[in-house]
C-alpha cells in the first residue's frame, strides 16, 4: 500500500511539474503537496480567492510560516486529494490560468 502511494505521489508530482513549469515550485518527491511561489504582483490571498472562485482549494503559505515577520508569497497545493488524475490536472490548469492573466484581470485587487 505504501509503495502504491509513493508511486501515485511521484506521478502526480510529475504532472504538476509539467503544468507549473513556468513558475517557481518547491516540492519533496514523496510529499503529498508542493509549494508554488507567486509571481509579482500576486499575493497568496489573491490566488487563494481566485482559486476558490473556480472551485479549487489551495492554502496560503502564511498558514505554514514559522514567523509572521516575512510573508510567504506562495501557496501550498495538495496533490493527495481523493480525485482522479484527470481532475487533478484540470485543477492545476485552473490555478495556472489566473496567474497568467494577473490578479487585476480577475477583478481581484
Amino acid at each position: 500500500m505504501v509503495a502504491a502511494r509513493v508511486t501515485a505521489s511521484t506521478a502526480r508530482h510529475a504532472v504538476a511539474a509539467d503544468l507549473l513549469a513556468p513558475y517557481a515550485v518547491a516540492a519533496a518527491p514523496r510529499a503529498p503537496h508542493l509549494w508554488l511561489a507567486l509571481p509579482e504582483p500576486w499575493t497568496a490571498g489573491q490566488l487563494v480567492a481566485a482559486a476558490r472562485q473556480i472551485g479549487v482549494l489551495v492554502s496560503p503559505g502564511d498558514d505554514y510560516a514559522a514567523s509572521r515577520a516575512t510573508p510567504a508569497h506562495g501557496v501550498r497545493i495538495g496533490l493527495n486529494a481523493d480525485v482522479d488524475d484527470d481532475r487533478l490536472r484540470e485543477a492545476l490548469l485552473q490555478v495556472v490560468a489566473p496567474l497568467a492573466a494577473g490578479p487585476l484581470a480577475g477583478g481581484l485587487s
